[in-house]
């Protein structure tokens, strides 16, 4: 509920209601022609969505109110279709720009993951001719047990990835340690 000190605040409240209704008509019958715009023209719901923007541009270019604009558009057939196949492109456009992302997110490339019971070996960054080897006998989603053979027997490992690859540091690590994972 709300208090009024003077009648003068009442009627700046009723003119400001009035002009809120009248913004909220204009609003209403704009989208109205637009709706009969795109049944006209049969838009799609992706193209019909792009109408309001191109009308709020050209009206703007023709220095006309969108309301006006949008209700000359149902007698006017040629501004109708070319406003039509230009929410057309724009759809067509945005659809193909849709389909390259999703095509580019599912290329996505699996990782080379490591496997239990495979066996790993590299060499060492001191000596080539030292050759370090270990065996993964188990894994779970972020961790691996390696068995080091006669360096150390079992030892559970954190599984990192870098580059599309999962490789474990079973010597630990400092700045030439060993890595294994599938090459």
């Amino acid at each position: 509920m709300y208090m009024y000190s003077s009648s003068m605040d009442r009627e700046t409240t009723t003119q400001t209601d009035t002009e809120a209704n009248t913004e909220n008509t204009m609003t209403t019958n704009t989208f109205k022609a637009l709706y009969e715009v795109a049944q006209m023209n049969l838009l799609t719901f992706e193209e019909a969505a792009i109408l309001p923007t191109a009308v709020t541009n050209a009206a703007s270019k023709v220095n006309m109110s969108e309301e006006d604009f949008a209700v000359s558009l149902i007698g006017n057939a040629d501004l109708r279709n070319y406003l039509a196949s230009a929410c057309r492109k724009i759809a067509a456009a945005n659809a193909a720009e849709t389909a390259v992302e999703e095509e580019e997110a599912a290329k996505v490339p699996e990782l080379d993951k490591i496997e239990v019971g495979a066996t790993y070996s590299t060499s060492s960054a001191c000596d080539s001719e030292c050759i370090y080897s270990v065996t993964i006998v188990s894994r779970t989603a972020k961790t691996a047990m390696v068995d080091l053979g006669n360096m150390g027997g079992v030892k559970r490992c954190k599984i990192h990835s870098y580059n599309g690859r999962e490789y474990v540091m079973a010597y630990g690590k400092y700045s030439m340690a060993p890595s294994f994972g599938p090459r």
